[in-house]
């Protein structure tokens, strides 16, 4: 009676489904998938913003967007001042922040400059870009290197800790006579 019974036995184990092998349930499923992105953020009737993505993928209940290809111009008192270029970025729909990420780029037509950098945050409430990694900003002749910065959009006020700066000399005299930071 033995034998009979273990064959059925091992049918039924055979059988039965293991819970644990089923796929596990998805998490992280966007809420919506939206192809070629645009948000504009104002301030009063000016726009500070325009925002454009290859592709956002909204998250409701965390109240972010992951998006892709990202495009961002910056305005500065009604006027078009800068151009932000990143790989991808996250976007808090709540306040606006955002971090751009991968290949960041800040390119100022209003002062000539262009910033590099792999991370940085554009702080709604501040008005400011910052971040904690490695920078390099390129303006005219002159670059200059370090950890971490806050900044304007415009790259008109620009501050970093650990430089190192490679100016030419009409920079140079400038800081001197004491006109550093000024464009005009």
């Amino acid at each position: 009676m033995l034998a009979v019974t273990l064959p059925i036995l091992s049918a039924e184990t055979g059988c039965r489904r293991d819970s644990t092998s089923l796929s596990p349930p998805m998490e992280n499923v966007p809420d919506q998938v939206i192809e070629d992105f645009f948000l504009i953020e104002t301030e009063g009737e000016e726009v500070a913003w325009k925002l454009t993505a290859k592709r956002a993928e909204i998250y409701n209940n965390e109240n972010r967007a992951e998006i892709t290809v990202v495009k961002v111009d910056f305005y500065e008192e009604g006027e078009y001042s800068s151009t932000l270029t990143s790989d991808t970025g996250e976007i808090d729909t709540i306040t606006n922040d955002m971090v751009a990420r991968g290949h960041v780029v800040v390119n100022s037509m209003k002062e000539g400059a262009v910033l590099k950098t792999e991370e940085l945050m554009w702080q709604s409430h501040t008005g400011l870009i910052v971040s904690d990694y490695p920078v390099t900003m390129e303006r005219g002749d002159g670059i200059i290197k370090g950890q971490g910065f806050t900044a304007t959009p415009g790259l008109s006020e620009f501050r970093t800790t650990n430089m190192e700066a490679v100016l030419p000399e009409s920079d140079l005299e400038e800081i001197e006579n004491g006109d550093e930071g000024d464009s005009e």
